[in-house]
């Protein structure tokens, strides 16, 4: 995988300026606006998983994305949500046991374990549902779990390096936004949901064609 490329492809398109802030401003649509930008995102994996990363894609088609974004989002929500049921049996059983000192103990011991062991399942599994949705626009395709797991184990490397542009992009570049007074936030968030894209698009290019050569700077 080309890890910088993740970070500097959008540089490629002259009007890169233009959609990054048109993405931001979109950003600010109440309730609608986030999954409008996830399924730009995802138009950004289907592109890099094709072999292509320039041009960005246009703003011509927001329903689509508003579309497609909320059934990521939905599809996502499904595979977390033995996560959620877990947690909230944990936290039944802690307020039951709240008048036993070492039971309260145990059991927050470990909610900790676990919770250890839910970031590892959301973080290896999650991105390979995501991107099949991405690519082959077939809400269906979240669920084949037999393909999912065998893609996983063969994928391990390249969905780690994509966990990594994805954490560089959500806690280190997103932040760096809050000092413009908070307006830049909504630039740079822009601009993760295009780095993560990126990242997914070439992790499951890697996973699905290995030996595929990846996107490539066009100069």
């Amino acid at each position: 995988m080309n890890i910088g490329r993740a970070f500097t492809f959008f540089l490629d398109d002259p009007e890169w300026i233009k959609k990054v802030l048109l993405g931001a401003l979109i950003s600010l649509i109440p309730l609608v606006g986030g999954f409008i930008l996830l399924g730009w995102g995802l138009a950004v994996t289907r592109n890099v998983y094709q072999g292509i990363d320039n041009p960005l894609p246009e703003w011509d088609d927001l329903g689509g994305y508003l579309v497609r974004g909320l059934i990521a989002w939905v599809g996502a929500f499904l595979w977390a949500l033995p996560v959620v049921v877990v947690f909230i049996c944990f936290g039944v059983s802690l307020a039951i046991a709240s008048g036993s000192d070492a039971a309260t103990t145990l059991l927050a011991l470990s909610s900790i374990c676990l919770g250890f062991l839910a970031l590892a399942y959301l973080a290896l599994f999650l991105p390979v549902p995501i991107a099949r949705y991405a690519i082959k626009n077939d809400f269906g395709a979240m669920f084949e779990f037999g393909d999912i797991f065998d893609e996983v184990r063969r994928g391990l490397r390249p969905l780690l390096i994509a966990l990594v542009i994805w954490f560089t992009a959500a806690v280190i570049v997103v932040p760096i936004g809050m000092l413009a007074c908070f307006i830049g936030i909504y630039v740079t968030s822009t601009l993760s949901y295009l780095m993560i894209g990126h990242a997914l698009g070439q992790a499951y290019r890697e996973i699905d064609r290995p030996g595929a050569s990846q996107p490539t700077p066009a100069f």
